[in-house]
C-alpha cells in the first residue's frame, strides 16, 4: 500500500490521471493546429495584400508618367497652335496690305 491506497485504486488514479494528460495534450494540440492554420491564413492574406499594394504602386507610376506625357504633348500643341495663329495673323495682315495695294493700284489707273 502507497500513502494508504489499496494498489488497486492507485492504479485507478493514475489511469484517470494519465487520461485527463492526453485530453489536455489533445486539446492543447488541436488549439495549437488552429493557430498555425489561422496564422498560415493572415500571412497568405498579408502576402496577397503586398502583391496588391505593390500592383498598385506600379500602376500609379505608370499612370502618373504617362500623364506627364500627356501634358507634355499638350504643351506642344498649345505651342503650336499659338504659331499656327501667329502665322495667320500674319498672313491676315499680309492680305490686309495686298488688298489695300490692289485698290491703290486699281484706282490708279
Amino acid at each position: 500500500m502507497f500513502y494508504g491506497l489499496h494498489p488497486s485504486c492507485m492504479l485507478q488514479k493514475v489511469t484517470t490521471e494519465k487520461n485527463t494528460l492526453a485530453e489536455r495534450l489533445k486539446n492543447a494540440e488541436a488549439s495549437r493546429k488552429r493557430f498555425d492554420d489561422e496564422l498560415k491564413r493572415h500571412a497568405a492574406e498579408t502576402q496577397a495584400r503586398e502583391e496588391i499594394r505593390k500592383s498598385l504602386e506600379a500602376e500609379v507610376r505608370k499612370l502618373t508618367h504617362k500623364v506627364g506625357q500627356t501634358e507634355g504633348e499638350k504643351k506642344e500643341k498649345e505651342d503650336q497652335i499659338s504659331r499656327c495663329e501667329a502665322y495667320i495673323d500674319g498672313m491676315e495682315s499680309k492680305l490686309q496690305v495686298c488688298q489695300v495695294c490692289d485698290l491703290a493700284s486699281f484706282k490708279n489707273r
